[in-house]
């Protein structure tokens, strides 16, 4: 898949019942994501939460943005250059999470947070390995979310222990992370 802008299409607060309804764009990220999962809070706000790469400073990653590198060698401060059949990018994927609110027409819009780096500062990244046959675990609910993944601390030739994890969120804007 290409690196772009992916459109987050909802429905308006209509009924499903109306044979009228049609998607419309709620919001875009810049960047590839996966993994999407929702959740309608109990306030009305849909909680969203999806896994993405983040970049150097942490940030959503986007590598058509990026300056290109002018040299192909490559450089790493890890144990594991290659995964399988492939090299790991210098970029960990990690979990995500925003919310989208309904606006005064009725439509549900992106927050105007945009999402935020559920691991930042902690040295985790979910999925643990960036390869095809790896997938994140990790769910949503109304208090949070919990993710399993593998503890940066271990040694990852020795042995591969997933922990448990559980960020409490209430209305999936918080800036800071617990």
């Amino acid at each position: 898949m290409i690196n772009e802008t992916v459109p987050i299409s909802g429905l308006s607060g209509r009924s499903a019942k109306d044979t009228e309804e049609r998607p419309y764009l709620a919001g875009s990220i810049a960047s590839n994501i996966d993994h999407v999962k929702i959740h309608k809070l109990p306030s009305g706000v849909i909680a969203l939460a999806f896994t993405a790469a983040a970049d150097a400073n942490q940030n959503l990653s986007n590598e058509e943005l990026e300056k290109k590198p002018r040299t192909t060698a490559r450089e790493w401060e890890d144990q594991r250059p290659r995964c399988w059949d492939a090299y790991v990018n210098q970029y960990r994927s990690v979990l995500w999470y925003t919310n989208l609110r309904r606006s005064g027409n009725g439509e549900y819009t992106l927050s105007k947070t945009g999402p935020i780096n559920a691991l930042r500062d902690t040295g985790l990244a979910l999925p643990y390995l960036p390869d095809a046959l790896s997938s994140p675990d990790f769910d949503i609910s109304r208090d949070g979310l919990m993710f399993a993944t593998v503890d940066p601390e271990a040694n990852e030739w020795k042995t591969r222990l997933n922990s448990l994890f559980y960020i409490p969120l209430e209305s999936f804007e918080e800036t800071d992370v617990p």
